[in-house]
């Protein structure tokens, strides 16, 4: 371990982490209407999914509000914050569709209005999703 002035990588990855443990259990302790909606069709669908899953970049991290790890999917579901987007969301959000794609992970994208009003079109969806992969 380095000593000195400026904290080394390793210090720095372990912030890192810990301080995206502790948004990932706030994000999951303040779940929307929708996010458990989604929460309960993958589990009636025995889906193996996890949570405000967190992806590292270079120099911070996201989470993405659903992951399924076998079928390689990240499922957003975009709240209150994204409706009329401004220009910083829009960006916002490409940056981390790059991330999420550059990982060769497939991206669904629903608006919380989409799944409390037709939570079916999301089953559906996904059970099309689970059946080519």
């Amino acid at each position: 371990m380095k000593t000195g002035r400026y904290p080394s990588k390793e210090e720095l990855l372990k912030q890192k982490v810990s301080r995206a443990e502790k948004i990932r259990e706030d994000n999951i302790s303040r779940r929307t209407e929708a996010e458990l909606k989604v929460k309960e069709i993958l589990d009636d669908l025995k889906v193996e999914y996890i949570e405000q899953y967190p992806i590292y970049t270079r120099n911070s991290f996201i989470l993405i509000d659903f992951y399924l790890p076998k079928q390689k999917i990240a499922i957003e579901i975009d709240g209150t914050s994204h409706e009329g987007r401004r220009r910083c969301w829009q960006s916002y959000n490409k940056w981390r569709e790059k991330i999420i794609t550059g990982l060769s992970t497939g991206l669904i994208r629903f608006q919380n209005n989409e799944i409390l009003t037709n939570a079916d079109n999301f089953r559906e969806f996904v059970l099309k999703k689970l059946l080519i992969l």
